[in-house]
């Protein structure tokens, strides 16, 4: 008999409980596997990181990309499990953060040379090099036998880059024949990281590319140009010939976190254990769903509403419900299920959230130099972060792996945002669904569909409320916008190394990032969720039969079988 099988929405119960014990299980297990087997900060401090990759920065970028679509996938289905249960909003705002990814860049002197090699002096007319330009060429080791021969286009392009994470020390060759040339070279002198946060106006270790620079005029816009006359390219009023690169490997690392994974397999296990409970022991007559109700009231009608079949929830709440009620014949909308305070409720958060967003982008926008046009946001990156579009102010960004856990906290608040406005959209979706079901009794006979136990031609079913065609599209939004905030605002960590000494590994840069073309794509992303919210409240209901909603009372009402 179809009342003695599982209901369905316990296999659905059971489903989202395997799913959220699977995740469990992975968690746990990719965070006992870092802890023992890999490798943590250098130096042998004490640290919660674990490197889990290190080599080719575009491989460590895929890798990030890979690894955090699997885990916003883990969190939708952890958040669909909700559904059942309770919400897992401490999750959602560290998760995205347990993993994340961290450029090597190396911190590199610049010698300027004549096409004999010879180091020359700053002071104009010598060709020599002072003292402390021969200590230090000499210090740093540097044998021709191991450099690379760069054209001046090359030059260019290799070291005209953010973050220099496969290059190190650098001689430019330049013409001194020329008369009327000036021999002034080049000062040798470190490109310091520090700059992208400490100058009034963005700086760059690349800088000394271009020959004038300014605050409105940087010299990553200057590049084209330069690019374009690279043959006649002097950055120092000397015509570069040539140019002899140190070459290096690249170091960039993707990090496991095992305090944040800690914190979140805690949350994890608390969820596992609440829906394996419910599972384990389920209400005997459970209340979940619209079919549930009407049973109920069938099977023991409200003696308090034998009547008033004509009642809808709106005249249940302007305490309309004892008097006469007239018949309608106009189908009303399905976004009158949604009580006017909700509306107002979600649509200023939506509001919030949507007002602060764009002026984050407008004002992150303002402060680029150069043009603001789709282009030129697009050149920047989609989640990749420059000297440009990096968060600077922030009293903890230079503290090392102590700054860590605010950083999380500033670049998943947007999870957490995300989130709680899910929960409202389902709510105002699965008001509108139940709207729709109950209309349609008015249309055509529909046998009921209850969560369990179904007796005759009743129906079990495995969503509580909302149908899988709002609810299977509505989790595929949640992981795209989930995997699009991580790419929007981002950990933006940097480890500095020296050729010269290469166990030496510090970081010098731990803030956040944003990619205002990524913020562009949630901005529109949410436009159209929107767009879709409302396009479903316009929708007309199949008949005219009074809108109950989710008000036991009205629903009661219409249940009294005739005299």
């Amino acid at each position: 008999m179809r009342g003695s099988k599982t209901a369905d929405w316990k296999v659905s119960l059971i489903g989202g409980t395997s799913a959220c014990i699977v995740v469990l299980i992975v968690n746990l297990g990719v965070t006992i596997w870092s802890t023992l087997t890999l490798e943590g900060n250098q130096h042998g401090l004490k640290t919660s990181r674990r490197i889990i990759y290190e080599g080719s920065c575009s491989k460590s970028r895929e890798l990030s990309i890979g690894i955090h679509l699997v885990i916003n996938t883990f969190g939708s289905i952890l958040l669909a499990a909700s559904n059942y249960v309770f919400s897992s909003l401490p999750l959602h705002l560290l998760f995205n953060s347990v993993v994340f990814s961290s450029l090597t860049a190396y911190d590199y002197e610049v010698f300027t040379v004549d096409t004999k090699l010879r180091l020359l002096n700053k002071q104009a007319g010598n060709s020599s090099a002072d003292s402390y330009d021969l200590y230090l060429f000499k210090s740093r080791n540097i044998r021709t036998s191991k450099l690379e021969n760069l054209t001046a286009l090359e030059c260019i392009n290799e070291y005209g880059i953010a973050f220099q994470t496969r290059r190190s020390d650098l001689l430019v060759v330049v013409d001194t024949s020329q008369s009327g040339v000036s021999k002034r070279a080049h000062d040798a002198q470190p490109a310091s990281l520090h700059n992208v946060r400490r100058a009034a106006c963005a700086e760059a270790d690349y800088d000394w590319i271009c020959p004038e620079l300014s605050c409105d005029d940087p010299c990553r816009l200057q590049l084209p140009l330069i690019r374009r006359q690279s043959d006649n390219w002097r950055p120092w009023g000397n015509r570069v010939e040539y140019c002899l690169s140190q070459p290096a490997p690249q170091r960039c690392r993707l990090n496991f976190d095992v305090y944040l994974a800690g914190i979140i397999l805690g949350v994890n296990l608390i969820k596992a254990i609440t829906l394996a409970f419910i599972a384990i022991r389920p209400p005997k007559e459970p209340l979940f769903i619209l079919g549930d109700a009407i049973q109920s009231f069938l099977t023991r009608p409200d003696e308090n509403s034998r009547e008033n079949c004509l009642a809808s929830a709106r005249t249940v709440r302007a305490r309309q419900f004892t008097r006469p009620c007239t018949m309608h014949t106009k189908r009303r909308r399905r976004g009158v299920a949604v009580t006017g305070r909700r509306w107002f409720f979600s649509f200023a958060m939506y509001g919030i959230a949507f007002g602060v967003s764009c002026f984050l982008l407008a004002w992150g926008i303002r402060e680029l130099p150069g043009p603001h046009d789709i282009k030129s946001l697009w050149n920047l990156g989609f989640g990749a972060a420059t000297e440009f579009t990096i968060i600077r102010g922030f009293s903890w960004e230079d503290t090392g792996d102590e700054s860590l856990f605010w950083n999380v906290l500033v670049s998943n608040l947007p999870h957490l945002v995300f989130s709680l406005l899910y929960f409202q959209y389902n709510g105002l979706f699965t008001c509108m669904a139940a709207a729709k079901e109950w209309s349609d009794f008015g249309r055509k006979r529909n046998p009921l569909r209850v969560s369990s136990n179904p007796r005759g031609q009743q129906r079990s079913r495995y969503f509580l409320q909302l149908p899988y065609r709002f609810s299977i599209p509505l989790l595929i939004v949640s992981i795209l916008m989930h995997w699009m905030l991580s790419q929007s605002i981002f950990i933006v960590a940097v480890e500095k190394r020296d050729i010269t000494r290469p166990n030496n590994w510090y970081w010098s840069l731990l803030t956040c990032g944003y990619s205002p073309i990524a913020i562009i794509f949630v901005i529109v992303t949410s436009v159209f969720m929107a767009a879709a919210l409302m396009i479903t409240a316009c929708r007309r209901l199949p008949t005219a039969m009074p809108v109950a909603a989710s008000c036991s009372l009205a629903i009661a009402a219409a249940c009294h079988q005739p005299d």
